[in-house]
């Protein structure tokens, strides 16, 4: 099984960063779309415990934002 904390790292890295979240949302929503359902999926499966309480808000927003943009 892969630890909560290194989900965390990945989500920091690929999300969590302005820079590359705006990147993969401009480049290929359909991705940006696939990631944060992944991130989610994992939340909801209870495989991942994010230190911050905002996470699946923010999950969702990106969802709707990569929909919109891919539309």
């Amino acid at each position: 099984a892969i630890s909560g904390a290194l989900i965390e790292a990945v989500h920091d890295a690929y999300l969590g960063d302005a820079d590359v979240r705006a990147f993969i949302l401009r480049e290929n929503p359909a991705a940006a779309k696939v990631i944060a359902e992944r991130f989610l999926s994992a939340r909801r499966r209870g495989l991942w415990h994010p230190l911050r309480n905002s996470i699946d808000d923010d999950l969702a927003a990106l969802i709707a934002e990569a929909q919109r943009v891919a539309a």
